[in-house]
């Protein structure tokens, strides 16, 4: 009963983040619309996801602390599945501060698709709270 509960609040909670992340998003957009100014409407459009994909791990992540206090990185899977994913994921960044690596075909068709760099920021989120493991 104790595990329903907990369950319960969580997805209160993930709810509550959603909503409160899509008011954010509605201000922001306002914002952009009125003064033409799109930097913080899609830096939180960014960061976003990732701050969901990472909430989305907090339950296993806070049962894990309960049995052990040593943590450590694993590294190999932050640099390789977590890096590819964050340069996915801050692509719609590369067009609007004008950095040149927006040069790459794959950055431009991925950065195209707001579902695409979604998914991957939630992904990279997860990954990344993942990436923290008990010695």
């Amino acid at each position: 009963m104790r595990e329903n509960k907990q369950y319960f609040f969580w997805v209160v909670a993930l709810f509550l983040l959603l909503w409160l992340g899509s008011e954010v998003q509605t201000i922001l957009r306002n914002y952009q619309s009125t003064y033409y100014k799109p930097i913080p409407y899609i830096t939180f459009s960014v960061l976003f996801p990732v701050l969901v994909g990472m909430f989305l791990r907090l339950p296993q992540y806070l049962k894990e602390k309960k049995s052990n206090d040593n943590f450590s990185i694993n590294w190999a899977k932050l640099l390789f599945l977590g890096l590819p994913l964050l340069f996915i994921t801050l692509s719609p960044l590369y067009f609007v501060l004008g950095i040149p690596i927006v040069t790459f075909t794959w950055t431009i068709l991925f950065s195209s698709s707001l579902t695409i760099t979604t998914m991957s920021g939630i992904i990279f989120g997860y990954v990344l709270a993942e990436s923290l493991r008990e010695k």
